[in-house]
């Protein structure tokens, strides 16, 4: 199964995508889109135009991979968000306190990176300590303070985020 386009995937916009691959003579399109409440690629739209044998069939309706093709989709959107994450994670500064910063501006430096190091791993606090060149116990303080000034949510126990 394939998903054909001219262009890569504008998600939000009305581009429509041509499925190959499956069995049958019908011409199957789909217009998918973000969907901000669930947070993936969902499927809009779907027209289905019959081949030469002149009608749509049920069974061919039947036959549309949906879930599948959204699943694929959203396998590679989460492949690119990973890859887009670990070039914050480089771009970001390693954290070390400074004089002209606040306990609210250094909280919010702390949230910032463990949010795009907790997407990125299951142990935040060790990969911003590597990232920072410090101790984890020293991380693991950071954002306890973090989390008393409401930059961070209350942590759950074995779940990073």
């Amino acid at each position: 199964m394939t998903l054909r386009g001219t262009n890569k995937p504008h998600l939000g916009e009305r581009e429509w995508r041509e499925v190959g691959g499956l069995p049958g003579d019908a011409t199957i399109s789909v217009r998918l889109e973000w969907d901000n409440a669930d947070e993936r690629v969902v499927t809009r739209e779907v027209v289905v135009r019959a081949g030469a044998t002149g009608r749509v069939t049920s069974d061919q309706l039947q036959r549309i991979p949906i879930a599948t093709l959204e699943r694929l989709i959203n396998a590679h959107q989460d492949e690119i968000d990973r890859k887009t994450r670990e070039m914050w994670a480089r771009q970001l500064p390693p954290l070390a306190r400074v004089s002209e910063d606040t306990a609210d501006d250094f909280a919010g430096k702390v949230a910032e990176h463990y949010k795009v190091f907790s997407a990125l791993s299951r142990s935040p606090a060790k990969e911003m300590a590597l990232h920072s060149n410090v101790p984890v116990s020293r991380v693991h303080r950071w954002v306890r303070e973090a989390r008393k000034l409401g930059k961070l949510p209350p942590g759950r126990q074995g779940t990073a985020g």
